[in-house]
């Protein structure tokens, strides 16, 4: 790291001990190079091209797209110049779809005996990158996730995310968390907070509570001396949280724009309930 960027790097240091929020989800133009790269580093030279080819034919696929859109009603072929220019939005997308297409590519042509992709190497500078500008990302597992506190993110859903993604019998609460958290990012607060107590009760049902509705499946676990009996009014409590909001969201119906539950409230929830299922999780494993 040369003298220009390990001083912007203090710099940020400095203003965040002085109690300066920098975290964003803004990707600037520097942060797009850097992904780029490590697009490039995390690829061997045989089949770089054909990951690359492929990364954009699993963008146009999943959004349904002939070209790929870029800021000012442009389009571009290639990967490259799409990362570049297209909306912040999108950038997670992208970074998603190189990795799934590495690992497509890299299993397709396992037999040639050499390195394709690394996902470990593209993951670690892809993570180094957002941490070092401080984008409120972070991919795990394939997967880019936003996130609103850093200290929050490291101690519940990094750790949730990987607990369930390392379990098979999970399958179906990591997909609901997952998609808790996409529903945060666009702006979807209620169905984040529908998604989150679905991971959990998707998470009871794994490690074999009975119930069709969360507040059996928690009496269920304290039965199955999953959850101590000092746990049972935080519980409850939540069980009733959750029923609340469920019953407020199917009364004004999915049409309805303004359910009343705010970004805050998601992020409470997946907190919360991320924290739950670690324990859980991490109670099932002995």
């Amino acid at each position: 790291m040369f003298f220009r960027r390990r001083s912007e790097l203090e710099t940020r240091a400095a203003e965040e001990a002085a109690g300066k929020s920098l975290w964003t989800r803004r990707f600037g133009s520097e942060t797009r190079v850097r992904l780029m790269y490590a697009c490039r580093d995390g690829t061997s030279d045989y089949e770089r091209a054909h990951v690359f080819e492929l990364a954009v034919e699993l963008l146009r696929r999943t959004e349904g797209w002939i070209m790929l859109p870029v800021s000012g009603n442009k389009f571009v072929d290639g990967f490259g110049p799409f990362l570049a220019a297209c909306e912040d939005q999108y950038v997670p997308s992208a970074v998603e779809a190189f990795f799934t297409a590495g690992i497509q590519v890299r299993n397709s042509d396992a037999m040639y005996g050499h390195l394709i992709f690394d996902q470990s190497k593209y993951a670690s500078e892809v993570n180094r990158i957002l941490s070092e500008d401080r984008i409120s990302f972070e991919l795990i597992e394939g997967r880019m996730v936003p996130f609103e506190s850093r200290e929050l993110h490291s101690a519940v859903i990094r750790p949730a995310l990987t607990l369930l993604g390392g379990d098979h019998r999970l399958e179906a609460a990591e997909r609901a968390y997952q998609e808790a958290l996409k529903e945060i990012a666009e702006g979807k607060a209620d169905n984040a907070i529908t998604d989150a107590a679905r991971a959990l009760q998707e998470t009871l049902v794994a490690l074999g509570c009975e119930g069709k509705s969360l507040g059996p499946l928690l009496v269920s676990a304290r039965k199955r001396k999953l959850l101590a009996p000092h746990d049972t009014p935080f519980t409850d409590l939540l069980a009733k949280a959750i029923d609340w909001a469920s019953a407020d969201r199917a009364e004004m119906g999915d049409a309805h724009k303004d359910s009343g539950a705010t970004p805050d409230d998601a992020w409470f929830a997946v907190h919360v309930i991320g924290a739950i299922i670690v324990r859980l999780a991490k109670g099932s494993r002995g």
